[in-house]
């Protein structure tokens, strides 16, 4: 029977290709944190936010003040239907109350980030301590968080926030933006409860139940 001798340098190799292979899955353009779309969303966002903090260094904000500028400019290098011309002076256009585009997204960018940024932190906060409670505890604590949450989904966020505008003439940004997070916790939360209770259900804790281990035990054994 004929034997096939190696040499140290190809067991070296051999031993060092499944490592090869796992490593060179961070140096793809596929990986999830090369995504195109990923770097592109977050290019955008940061061009926003440079914008909006730069921005009032060359731009005259006061623009973004009613009646400062011409009604329903368009952009540069398009012309509207009534004959406008966009102009340098306005760059992206106005709109039908007379303020510049650019002056009205330079305020309102820091904002908007602000806001997005304090609805998620609350928003995925609660939904991942109740859905975690939920899955881990299970009964009428599970219960509980399922209906509120159920219940939370059927409710037309974006009509309650309109009502709420409309009786509410003055809304500041920190209330606005804690109104958003009172409705953003529901998703999170019936995701996290199900992963909890997939991870609850597994073998190895499962196992550990079987072996004596307490409930913490269980959850913390891999």
């Amino acid at each position: 029977m004929a034997t096939v001798e190696t040499t140290p340098n190809e067991t070296v190799v051999e031993r060092s290709a499944p490592l090869a292979r796992k490593m060179g899955r961070f140096n793809r353009w596929d990986t999830p944190w090369f995504n195109p779309k990923l770097l592109s969303g977050v290019a955008l966002i940061a061009a926003i936010l440079l914008l909006g903090v730069l921005g009032r260094l060359f731009w005259n904000t006061d623009l973004a003040l009613t009646g400062s500028s011409p009604l329903n400019l368009p952009p540069v290098g398009f012309t509207s239907t009534r004959g406008l011309v966009g102009t340098w002076d306005h760059p992206l256009g106005t709109e039908n109350s007379g303020r510049d585009l650019l002056a009205l997204i330079i305020l309102g960018a820091p904002n908007s980030f602000m806001v997005g940024v304090i609805a998620a932190v609350v928003g995925m906060g609660v939904g991942i301590f109740l859905g975690f409670s939920a899955g881990f505890l299970g009964g009428r604590v599970d219960d509980g968080v399922k209906l509120l949450s159920d219940v939370a989904v059927t409710i037309p966020a974006l009509m309650v926030l309109i009502v709420i505008q409309s009786l509410i003439r003055q809304v500041e940004v920190t209330t606005m933006a804690f109104l958003i997070s009172f409705f953003a916790w529901p998703g999170p939360t019936r995701l996290i409860r199900a992963q909890v209770l997939t991870m609850r259900e597994s073998g190895y804790v499962q196992m550990a139940k079987l072996s004596g281990a307490s409930r913490s035990q269980s959850c913390s054994a891999k």
